[in-house]
Formats: structure tokens, C-alpha cells, sequence
């Protein structure tokens, strides 16, 4: 059989309720990832079992997910710090560091095969 070759965009699981999670949740679309926001609850947990995420961005303040995060074996980054909306260069430089972060460990295009 032959093996499938080419890319496709890194999926990025977001476990945050905030308005800075929306922000980030576009910036991180405009980079070229796949995001898929999730509030926590039953469809996070459901996410997270699926294992389908190739990374998971969560709100730090959630310590009740980091186990169940741990277990999806993927790169994680707890998202603290985390600026008002209303605060234009704080929300971006927040957002700015956490994609470096994330591009580093992820890129947003994973090669196949």
C-alpha cells in the first residue's frame, strides 16, 4: 500500500473562555493553523479523548484538565497572564509570544508521510 504524501494544517485545540482566547483563536487561524475552540465541560473532555488535536493551548487557571491534557501525549501551553481585551499592544504581544511558542514545538503545516 502505498503512503499518502503532501501536508495539512496542524489542529490546535483552545481551552479557554475568554474574550483574549477569541483574539487568539484568530490570530492563530490568520498563521495557518486549524483552532478549535472549546469551553470547558464535557465537549473538552471529549476533544481530548478523541486525541485528535495536534496541540492544546488551555487557560492555566483550568488545573482541573492538565491531567487529561498530559494524557493526549501532545505539546501543551498553558495560556496565563492573560491580558483585558481592551488592552491593544498587551493582547498583542500575549498572542505574538504564545504563537512563537507554539510554532516552535508545532508548525502549522505538518508534512505526511
Amino acid at each position: 500500500m502505498k503512503k499518502m504524501t503532501g501536508s495539512r494544517k496542524a489542529c490546535v485545540g483552545l481551552l479557554h473562555e475568554e474574550a483574549a482566547g477569541r483574539e487568539l483563536a484568530g490570530r492563530l487561524e490568520a498563521e495557518g493553523y486549524d483552532v478549535f475552540p472549546v469551553e470547558p465541560g464535557p465537549a473538552a473532555e471529549m476533544m481530548m479523548a478523541a486525541n485528535a488535536m495536534d496541540a492544546w493551548l488551555f487557560d492555566a487557571r483550568l488545573g482541573e484538565y492538565v491531567d487529561a491534557l498530559l494524557a493526549t501525549d501532545r505539546f501543551i501551553l498553558p495560556l496565563d497572564n492573560t491580558p483585558a481585551l481592551g488592552t491593544g499592544a498587551e493582547i498583542h504581544d500575549w498572542c505574538e509570544g504564545l504563537i512563537r511558542q507554539l510554532r516552535d514545538a508545532v508548525p502549522p503545516a505538518i508534512t505526511a508521510g
